[in-house]
């Protein structure tokens, strides 16, 4: 199976072709950071697709700083950890269990105590269209290695969901459903335990 991409490889995507002279609003930039540092928790159901045509849904928590799950719905057979350090992969078909730094990944932005653009991610282009923003992202240091995307509402300003373009030039995107904002989490629900197989001394 194909690992998912949500928001979670290290490599996050090509650069739109921007013009040196690329003006950004400042104040709807000041908006949308202010707004996504007043999200403390998120959960959500979501659609992910691919530009290679994949499709694939599930639920998503979050919970800054730091920890995240994503469940793929069956057939897809992976989950998606984080824990403040790491991002963990678990990959119930090849019973395989991977991890990346989290600061590595797309999901570090969403993920951090404090989110400041110009810190770690650049602002390439804030785009306004039909009510909605588009905040093409890119790491700084890593200019050449890619964008993270993301998507809101305009009025009320709103996270709809992300993309990520990987080297490959592949297109990830997610699209939140009805996203539960800043409720309380129980937080045991975000506390990776590995599987049965994963221990040590647990045969197949």
């Amino acid at each position: 199976s194909a690992q998912p991409q949500v928001g979670a490889q290290p490599q996050i995507g090509a650069q739109p072709q921007v013009g040196a002279s690329q003006k950004i609003d400042e104040v709807a930039l000041a908006r949308i950071q202010k707004y996504l540092n007043s999200i403390t928790t998120l959960s959500a159901k979501f659609i992910q697709t691919t530009s290679q045509g994949g499709f694939s849904e599930g639920t998503l928590i979050l919970d800054r700083p730091g920890k995240m799950k994503i469940a793929y719905a069956p057939p897809t057979p992976f989950e998606i950890y984080a824990d403040g350090t790491w991002l963990i992969y678990v990959d119930y078909e090849l019973k395989e269990v991977n991890q990346l730094p989290l600061s590595a990944t797309p999901a570090a932005i969403l993920l951090s105590k404090e989110i400041s653009f110009g810190d770690k991610y650049a602002v390439a282009v804030l785009r306004e269209r039909k009510g909605t923003y588009r905040l093409h992202l890119k790491e700084i240091g890593e200019e050449g290695s890619g964008t993270l995307i993301l998507m809101f509402g305009k009025e009320p300003l709103s996270l709809r969901g992300w993309a990520v373009i990987d080297a490959q030039q592949v297109r990830t995107s997610i699209t939140l459903i009805k996203p539960e904002l800043n409720a309380i989490i129980d937080p045991k629900k975000l506390i990776f335990i590995p599987p049965s197989w994963e221990v040590p001394g647990n045969s197949e």
